[in-house]
């Protein structure tokens, strides 16, 4: 992710894409999945990046210790563009 979007990030979070019975694909939150997993399907890890001008990003991963990874990058590189 670019330094621009960066600065302009308003919220990170971590989230899971599931499938509901219908087809229909959303994210949802880690919390809610673990409550509801025997009615959804999993599909991935995913963090969810909302910024000041109120446009959305996200980005998928394949495993919880990747995208916990790829969140402490993000949180690394952030802190360096405070200094």
């Amino acid at each position: 992710m670019q330094d621009n979007k960066l600065k302009n990030l308003a919220r990170i979070y971590p989230a899971v894409l599931i499938r509901y019975e219908d087809g229909t694909q959303t994210t949802i939150s880690i919390e809610w999945y673990e409550q509801n997993s025997s009615s959804v399907e999993f599909l991935r890890y995913a963090l969810i990046f909302l910024f000041k001008d109120g446009s959305k990003a996200e980005e998928y991963f394949s495993s919880e210790q990747d995208m916990y990874e790829a969140l402490q990058s993000f949180f690394d590189k952030l802190q360096s563009l405070k200094k």
